[in-house]
This record gives structure tokens, C-alpha cells and sequence, in this order.
């Protein structure tokens, strides 16, 4: 089995706007896994700010597999890339398993499916529109919609959800999806007060600055905080930037606990 990546950059028509910032572009890596005429596919695109790995993780993570012997060993790769390049361990696995289902002949070339609606993304920036594109994705069969709200007031939000809970079936299921807009200052103040009590429990004075050494992940840290590990990663990278803080895995450095709010 040999392993081949091809690395291909999208440029967004749209910005993908998040709460840690606009996404202008797609770092993408198509992985092929191929032996004689079989092959299987893998994708990898990283997305920072939901996680540290960003496309020089991913090329520093493909040049540690290019030397290793056996580049598709799933402990290997969960060991040693796992936490920093998740992405890239699940595009390189994905791209072993379809090649080994291809082997199989459990995904014939000639396959053909009907499709099933199951959940659809429903547009529309007013209450009109959004209703409009519900009535419409609800009589094509789909029951589930998912509603992007965070972008502008509360007030328009509720406004669009309810004209689409009016306009569709009581079956349908409303999921709404803030990509972070709506916690992020939440969660920012969530986090410091976890810094700030951790400090007063295990904090060790050094001058101005205070050391907490600590065995918390970044997911422990958000399940402690009610927030998400994507919004912990997010919220300490801005506190380093503004230099109240330094961190690595094990421990925490707050540069002057009265300046850090």
C-alpha cells in the first residue's frame, strides 16, 4: 500500500465568517491510498482556530509518515499525531479503509444510490426568504433543518426562526448553529475565572507572575467551563497574544493575575 498526497487551496467566493475571524480559504490535502488498481481517498483540511493544526502541521505530520515504514498504522498515527493533527490522521485512515472496502468490492464503480434526505442547511437572511427555502427544503422530503444564526442582531435571529418554525411542519426539527458568535465572550470570561481559581488552588508566585501546573487537556478545561475545547483553544491563544498569559501542556504562566479580565 502506498500513500500519495495532493494539496489544493480553495478560495472562498464568500469569507467563512467565524467568531475567531473571517476564513478567506481552504487548505485542502487529497490523500490516495492505492495498491495495484485499487485506491481509496482521504481529505484533510485543516481549519485553525477550532484546533492547533493548521497546513504546516499537516505537512510536518505527512513528512514524519513519508519515513515511516508503515505511514497507515492507526496507533502509530493516534500516538504521535493525534492531539496536534487530527485531521490529517483521520484523512490518511479514511484513505486506508476505503482503499481496503474497494479491495473488498463493497463500493462497486457502477454503484448507484437514491438519495435520502435527511438534514439541509436553510438560507435566508430574512424572516421571508428563510421561510420560503424551509417550506421548499420540507416538501422535498428533508425534516431536519439547520439554521445559521450569530451573525447579526438577536432580534433578526428570532425573527427568522420563528418564521420558519410557522412556515414547516410541527415534525420538523430545528437545529441553530452559532458557530461560537454568540459564547465567545462568555466563554472568554468563563475561562479566565477557571485561570483565576486555579491560580488561588495551585498557583505558585514568582514576583507579579503565577505558575499553575496543571494535567488538564484543553477538553477537561472545557467540560470544567461549560464551553467547547475549539472556544479553549481559541480563548488561550488570545490571551498569549495579549501576553497575560503563557502555556504549554502541563502548565500555565499568568504574566500578573490583576491585569488578567
Amino acid at each position: 500500500m502506498q500513500i500519495e498526497v495532493r494539496y489544493r487551496p480553495f478560495l472562498l467566493t464568500t469569507p467563512y465568517v467565524l467568531a475567531f475571524g473571517a476564513v478567506k480559504q481552504f487548505d485542502t490535502f487529497f490523500v490516495r491510498a492505492f495498491d495495484g488498481s485499487n485506491e481509496g481517498w482521504g481529505e484533510i483540511t485543516p481549519l485553525p482556530g477550532y484546533s492547533a493544526e493548521s497546513p504546516q502541521t499537516v505537512r510536518e505530520a505527512l513528512a514524519d509518515l513519508e519515513s515511516n515504514d508503515n505511514p497507515v498504522n492507526a496507533k502509530y498515527l493516534v500516538q504521535k499525531w493525534g492531539e496536534t493533527a487530527a485531521m490529517t490522521v483521520s484523512g490518511i485512515l479514511t484513505a486506508r479503509d476505503s482503499l481496503q472496502l474497494n479491495a473488498e468490492g463493497a463500493c462497486p464503480e457502477t454503484a448507484s444510490f437514491d438519495p435520502i434526505p435527511v438534514a439541509a442547511l436553510c438560507a435566508g437572511t430574512t424572516p421571508d426568504a428563510a421561510a420560503e427555502n424551509a417550506q421548499r427544503l420540507c416538501a422535498q422530503g428533508y425534516q431536519t433543518l439547520k439554521v445559521k444564526i450569530g451573525g447579526g442582531s438577536v432580534q433578526a435571529d428570532v425573527d427568522r426562526v420563528h418564521a420558519i418554525a410557522a412556515a414547516v411542519s410541527p415534525m420538523a426539527r430545528l437545529r441553530l448553529d452559532a458557530n461560537q458568535q454568540m459564547v465567545f465572550d462568555d466563554a472568554r470570561t468563563r475561562i479566565i475565572g477557571f485561570l483565576h481559581e486555579q491560580a488561588a488552588k495551585n498557583g505558585m508566585k514568582f514576583a507579579d507572575e503565577t505558575l499553575i501546573r496543571h494535567g488538564f487537556t484543553h477538553q477537561d478545561m472545557a467540560n470544567i467551563t461549560g464551553t467547547s475545547r475549539q472556544l479553549v483553544t481559541i480563548v488561550l491563544n488570545e490571551l498569549k497574544k495579549e501576553n497575560l498569559i503563557n502555556f504549554d501542556r502541563s502548565s500555565i504562566l499568568i504574566r500578573d493575575l490583576d491585569q488578567l479580565k
